[in-house]
């Protein structure tokens, strides 16, 4: 796309890349409504850009530690 990175967004990424898959179709409709909640300004990009990351750095860690401590018994 000849979008400047300021005007390029999560949709615009999503639809470039496998415009064919349903699972992308999915997530151009309901992107919209998390771009609206999230992504509408800078701040609250990241914002939530830190909490996914550390949602998804929290599921790591479980899974390393159950690796290594089983943890049901």
């Amino acid at each position: 796309m000849n979008k400047p990175k300021s005007e390029y967004s999560l949709l615009d990424f999503i639809n470039d890349s496998g415009k064919s898959t349903s699972k992308n179709l999915f997530v151009q409709k309901t992107m919209p409504t998390i771009m609206k909640a999230f992504w509408a300004d800078k701040k609250y990009f990241l914002s939530a850009q830190k909490f996914i990351l550390v949602i998804l750095a929290s599921i790591k860690a479980s899974h390393i530690l159950e690796a290594h401590i089983p943890l049901s018994f």
